[in-house]
């Protein structure tokens, strides 16, 4: 889940970043229920010698670079996320029959962890590679789980003997759904919503449309353009025919009618349908288009419209 915070709660410099993330053991004796909490969801582990097969392992390291160093302040950004603190103040947590110390916690908000108690995973993302982040995770596909298949135990031996076959064919990659997905699948809930259809509004001066080609179809694009209007020039034409078009300003006229652009660039009477409409920013500094991005968007006077 990527949550997009106000501008002015955005965070802005190391101290922001901690209000929001912590990733240190508290204090016992100052909040003992969180110091629980923390101690039970978010330490990493066991892994490395104490669990060589535990999931984050590979080559014999942790793919989740665990532990992380220690540091008394969050550094700047690296790869999109800031180095957070983590101070050595010697407060240790036992975990089973082990201790561990603030290298091995996991990232967390206070807040949330108190609430809903449970491993929740906070991450500040503070710069553009966060639009790579979350279209890593929406596209990256579906859970999947490995599934290796081994003999029985036998004769009392201490250790089981894999299988001897095709090594490709024994290992499956194996779709994996958890009780949320499967819960949400039994009972068809839908899988993904539209909310709005974007369209663009083109700005642009008499006979200078942008014209779209494949190399060595010039013609053809161009007898395409000449016989399918743009946004603007079909707006013109509306409040040329049409009265009670005058009314509404260039970015609010899909709110009333629509653009058809199968057909002639026509626009017909409104449909009920949620739109966002776009006027992209004018670069060229010219007067008639200044004067063209004016009429679009401010009222006019009446003997100017007609």
């Amino acid at each position: 889940m990527l949550i997009v915070l106000a501008n002015e709660n955005k965070p802005r410099d190391r101290n922001s970043v901690d209000r929001i993330v912590s990733s240190e053991i508290p204090d016992a004796d100052q909040n003992p229920q969180l110091y629980e909490m923390v101690k039970s969801r978010m330490i990493h582990g066991p892994y490395g010698v104490l669990n060589k097969n535990s999931p984050c392992m590979q080559d014999g390291k942790c793919t989740k670079e665990i532990p992380k160093e220690l540091r008394n302040e969050t550094a700047p950004n690296k790869d999109g996320y800031p180095r957070y603190r983590k101070r050595d103040n010697e407060v240790i947590a036992k975990v089973g029959k082990y201790e561990v110390d603030n290298r091995k916690v996991i990232l967390y908000n206070p807040r949330l962890l108190m609430k809903w108690d449970a491993h929740i995973n906070v991450k500040v993302c503070a710069t553009v590679k966060s639009i790579k982040y979350l279209f890593k995770y929406v596209y990256k596909g579906h859970h999947c789980a490995n599934i290796k298949l081994e003999l029985p135990v036998k004769d009392c031996a201490n250790f089981a003997k894999t299988l001897q076959w095709n090594k490709i064919k024994a290992h499956l990659d194996a779709r994996y759904a958890g009780a949320p997905e499967a819960v949400w699948r039994l009972f068809e809930f839908p899988l993904h919503d539209k909310s709005h259809s974007i369209i663009r509004l083109v700005i642009h001066l008499p006979i200078m449309q942008s014209v779209y080609f494949a190399e060595g179809n010039e013609l053809e694009a161009l007898d395409r353009a000449t016989e399918k209007d743009k946004t603007l020039i079909a707006w013109f034409k509306l409040n040329r025919d049409n009265l009670d078009a005058r009314r509404y300003l260039y970015h609010d006229i899909l709110n009333h009618f629509v653009f058809d652009r199968e057909t002639n660039g026509s626009v017909d009477s409104k449909v009920e349908k949620s739109l966002v409409d776009c006027i992209p920013l004018v670069r060229e500094i010219q007067n008639a288009t200044i004067i063209v991005c004016y009429y679009c968007i401010h009222q006019v006077p009446a003997v100017l419209r007609s």
